[in-house]
């Protein structure tokens, strides 16, 4: 983890030089996850809190909402999802910001986000999922399924999607 956080940083020097625009997001968002894997959650929020002055800085809420809930912070977690709930343009960033909210719905039980938003999912389970050039990656959207049809209690779902998921993997 110590050498990803300096290939973070090396990310961002060379984003500087080229994409000016997402040099600092994406190093922030790779040292978030950097720290979250380490289980140093309030350095991950206050690397991710970059995000919060760039023009996604409402719809990362829901990114927001997935560091929170892997720290266990079940309530910031739930003010996070229901902090935005707009709809999202068919773009790149829709599918990494729903895998994240599903991820993070899921873990905290929030089975009314749930039911609103897994379905979207399901036409990309093939997919896996990384947040801009060089971001966060989350994995096989079908494991984002899974958990959301677990917390569902849709148990044999869930089991389907897991499988799917670990056979992309």
């Amino acid at each position: 983890l110590e050498r990803a956080a300096a290939g973070a940083d090396a990310v961002g020097d060379a984003l500087w030089r080229v994409r000016k625009f997402a040099a600092a997001s994406t190093r922030s968002s790779l040292l978030a996850v950097i720290h979250a894997e380490s289980g140093r959650f309030d350095d991950a929020l206050t690397a991710f809190s970059v995000m919060e002055s760039t023009t996604y800085s409402t719809s990362s809420a829901w990114l927001k909402a997935w560091l929170l809930a892997a720290a266990g912070r079940d309530h910031e977690a739930a003010a996070a999802l229901a902090s935005f709930d707009a709809p999202l343009g068919d773009d790149w960033y829709r599918t990494p910001l729903i895998v994240a909210a599903v991820l993070a719905a899921a873990e905290i039980g929030d089975t009314d986000f749930l039911g609103r938003h897994l379905g979207e999912l399901t036409p990309v389970a093939d997919r896996f999922v990384c947040l801009g050039s060089g971001g966060i990656v989350l994995g096989p959207v079908a494991h984002a399924l899974a958990r959301g049809h677990h917390a569902l209690g849709e148990i044999d779902e869930a089991r389907t999607r897991a499988v799917q998921a670990l056979d992309l993997s």
